[in-house]
């Protein structure tokens, strides 16, 4: 027999005696073909510690927290628009505070004191009369209010042409003279009185004070207040019987502190 046809023909008698090639063991359904890159072979894990095949991504594990953390915060944000109340920032760990709306502040009204009515002169200024006088009562440039039996009234006159200098004006009007027994109480600076106080030369507000003799010989006693204000030039003159007149000008106090000039 050739040398070729020995392999064959031994391959074939060797099948007919009976010596089959011994068979390869059988593996395991899950079991595949190992290399040496696979490295050692891993157990399988338990399916409780499996994550979630999206969760495997990082980019998509990111994007389901975002989503999870504004799930989360939703309620809290319809509750704060609910109640009128702010979320602070993250502060690091800190308790949230919750903050109540800011209110406008409100402009404080002057008051009128009880027994007395404010009056809102056509001109711009108001001023606080006693509830049971009349008036006003218009002569000139000037505004009259008189006490129930008229032997008490307050006098408002004003200019838009104030001069430079109120105590000035008083001395010049002291000099024209026209009150019969004239005596001079006081003639100086307002001081720290309203409406508006003047402790220096008196330009900006001066008092002219006097008794005279009214009429019937009552001794009559004038307070003549003048002073300048948003540009405009007021005098305030009360006149009362000169007995009792401490009493009846501490009870008028409110007249000179309602006092509000009319706007520029």
């Amino acid at each position: 027999m050739a040398a070729g046809d020995r392999r064959p023909g031994r391959r074939v008698a060797d099948q007919a005696v009976g010596h089959p090639r011994p068979a390869a063991p059988a593996r395991p359904p899950d079991a595949r073909r190992r290399t040496r890159r696979d490295g050692p072979r891993r157990e399988p894990q338990p399916a409780r510690h499996r994550r979630h095949r999206a969760d495997r991504h990082p980019r998509r594990r990111r994007d389901r927290l975002r989503e999870q953390r504004r799930r989360d915060e939703q309620p809290a944000r319809n509750e704060s628009a609910t109640t009128g109340t702010q979320q602070p920032e993250n502060t690091g760990g800190a308790a949230p505070v919750t903050t109540k709306p800011e209110e406008p502040e409100e402009t404080p009204t002057p008051t009128v004191p009880a027994g007395f009515r404010k009056h809102e002169d056509g001109s711009g200024y108001t001023i606080a009369i006693p509830e049971d006088w009349t008036g006003p009562e218009s002569k000139n440039t000037s505004d009259f209010f008189y006490s129930p039996d008229r032997s008490v009234y307050v006098q408002v006159d004003q200019t838009d042409d104030p001069g430079d200098s109120a105590l000035e004006d008083w001395e010049t009007a002291e000099g024209r003279g026209g009150w019969p027994g004239y005596e001079r109480v006081k003639l100086a600076p307002t001081g720290d009185h309203p409406p508006v106080p003047d402790t220096g030369d008196g330009d900006d507000s001066a008092d002219w004070e006097f008794t005279y003799d009214g009429t019937g010989g009552t001794r009559m006693h004038i307070l003549n207040r003048g002073f300048v204000a948003n540009g405009h030039g007021y005098a305030i003159l009360l006149r009362a019987p000169h007995e009792g007149w401490d009493a009846r000008f501490a009870e008028l106090q409110p007249v000179y502190e309602s006092f509000t000039p009319a706007e520029d």
